[in-house]
């Protein structure tokens, strides 16, 4: 298995060897994956990394904000709770 058959049809078939290297070889890896993670230790130019990105969120890869939302929603109701008198939208 390669990683070939997700990075080629994007054109960015220049990091293969990289992504096979580091055990990437299926896109569904890169659940956790991050525009820092892509240029800093795998390499890619920034604009390559963002289109990788894309990918994997247009995919349903990357990982659900889920935690994010649930945070917000903790966050949303503490303030809501501590100032009463404050409407929020």
């Amino acid at each position: 298995m390669s990683s070939l058959g997700y990075l080629k049809p994007l054109g960015l078939d220049m990091y293969v060897a990289a992504f096979d290297d580091e055990g990437f070889e299926d896109a569904t890896l890169l659940d956790d994956a991050n525009l820092d993670m892509l240029t800093n230790e795998m390499k890619m130019k920034s604009g390559h990394a963002r289109k990788l990105l894309k990918y994997l969120e247009k995919q349903g890869i990357l990982a659900t904000t889920d935690s994010n939302v649930s945070s917000f929603r903790f966050v949303y109701a503490y303030l809501r709770y501590v100032n009463r008198s404050v409407a929020y939208v």
